[in-house]
C-alpha cells in the first residue's frame, strides 16, 4: 500500500516507478485535475485506488494499465461531470466505484453505466433532480448496493425493474412524495431500504409487501412518520407480523395503536408527545385544543391556577 495524500501533487507522471507490486494507492486530497491511465504503467496490479477530494475534471483512461482495478474512488471532486460513461469499461474487474459529491451530466433516455462486474455504487449528492431515466441502472446486472442519496429526485418510477441481485438501496435525503405499488417490484433480493428524509405523506403497502427478503425499512424524518395516519399502522403493524427492523422515529411525535383487529376505521391513539407538553389527543389524533371541545388540559396553566382558585373559594363560602 503506496499513500499520498495531501501531498499538493497536481500529476502522478514519473511519481510511480517500479511498482509493479503495488496493490492499493492513496492520492487523495491533492491537486490532480485529471486521471491518467498511463500514470500507472508501472503499476499494473493495482485494485485499489482513492483520487478522492481532488480536482479532477476529466478521465484519460483506457488500455491495459488497470484491468485489476477492483475499488475506484472518486468522490468529491466537483468539477468532475463531463464524462463518458462508457470509459469505465476500460477496467473489467470493477467492483465498487464512489462518485459521491461529482455532478453527474443523466442521459435522456437509457442507461447511466453499462459494466458486467459493478456491485457497489455510490451516487450521493450527485445533483441528479427530477426523475431519472427508466432503466438507469438496467445494464449493471451485479448491482448489489446503490446509493442515491442526498439528491432531488421525485420519482423512481422504472428504475429499479432489472434490479434482481440489489440488496441495499439507499433513497434518503431526496424528495420522494410517494411511491406506486410497483417502484421496487424487480428487486426480490432486497434487504435493506433507506426512505428516511423524504417528503412521504403516504404509503401503499404493496409497494413492499412481496419484498420477502427486507430486514431493514426506514422511513424516519417524513411526514408519513410524523403523522398517525392510517399508512403509519398498517405498516406499523405489517413489520409487527414480519422480522423487518422498521425505523419510522420522528423527533416530536409518536403513536401509541389500539387493537384494531375488530374495525374498519381504526380509531387512533396518540401519545402525549404528538401534542404539545402537557396536551393531551382526541380520538381522531388532533392536539386537545384543536378539537371540537376544549378539554382542560389544553387551556394554559395560569388559567388552569385561576380556576382552581375560584373553585376553592366557593366551596369555603358555601361551608
Amino acid at each position: 500500500m503506496l499513500t499520498m495524500t495531501g501531498c499538493k501533487l497536481a500529476t502522478l507522471k514519473n511519481f510511480l516507478p517500479n511498482t509493479s507490486n503495488l496493490i492499493t494507492l492513496d492520492i487523495s486530497n491533492n491537486e490532480l485535475k485529471e486521471l491518467n491511465s498511463e500514470w500507472f504503467e508501472m503499476a499494473k496490479g493495482l485494485t485499489t485506488l482513492d483520487v478522492s477530494h481532488n480536482h479532477v475534471e476529466s478521465l484519460n483512461i483506457n488500455g491495459d494499465n488497470l484491468k485489476k482495478m477492483e475499488i475506484l474512488d472518486l468522490s468529491h471532486n466537483k468539477a468532475l461531470k463531463d464524462f463518458d460513461a462508457d470509459v469505465f469499461e476500460s477496467m473489467p474487474a470493477l467492483q465498487t466505484l464512489d462518485l459521491t459529491g461529482t455532478l453527474l451530466l443523466v442521459p435522456s433516455d437509457g442507461p447511466l453505466f453499462s459494466h458486467e462486474t459493478i456491485s457497489h455504487l455510490f451516487l450521493s449528492s450527485c445533483g441528479l433532480s427530477k426523475e431519472l431515466p427508466a432503466g438507469a441502472f438496467s445494464e449493471l446486472p451485479n448491482l448489489d448496493q446503490l446509493d442515491l442519496s442526498k439528491n432531488s429526485l421525485f420519482g423512481i418510477e422504472g428504475l429499479f425493474i432489472s434490479s434482481t441481485n440489489l440488496r441495499i438501496l439507499d433513497l434518503s435525503g431526496n424528495n420522494i412524495l410517494s411511491l406506486t405499488s410497483d417502484a421496487f417490484s424487480g428487486t426480490l433480493a432486497l434487504e435493506e431500504l433507506y426512505l428516511n428524509n423524504n417528503a412521504l405523506n403516504s404509503f401503499n403497502l404493496s409497494t413492499i409487501v412481496h419484498l420477502s427478503s427486507l430486514r431493514v425499512l426506514d422511513i424516519s424524518i417524513t411526514p408519513l412518520a410524523c403523522s398517525c395516519s392510517e399508512d403509519h399502522w398498517l405498516l406499523d403493524h405489517w413489520t409487527n407480523e414480519t422480522e423487518v427492523e422498521f425505523k419510522n422515529t420522528c423527533p416530536d411525535s409518536s403513536c401509541d395503536w389500539d387493537d384494531f383487529s375488530t374495525t374498519t376505521e381504526p380509531e387512533k391513539k396518540c401519545w402525549d408527545t404528538f401534542c404539545n407538553k402537557g396536551e393531551k389527543c382526541c380520538s381522531n389524533g388532533e392536539c386537545a385544543k384543536k378539537c371540537s371541545g376544549v378539554a382542560i388540559s389544553a387551556l394554559p396553566l395560569t388559567l388552569i391556577m385561576i380556576i382552581a382558585m375560584l373553585l376553592t373559594q366557593i366551596d369555603r363560602e358555601r361551608v
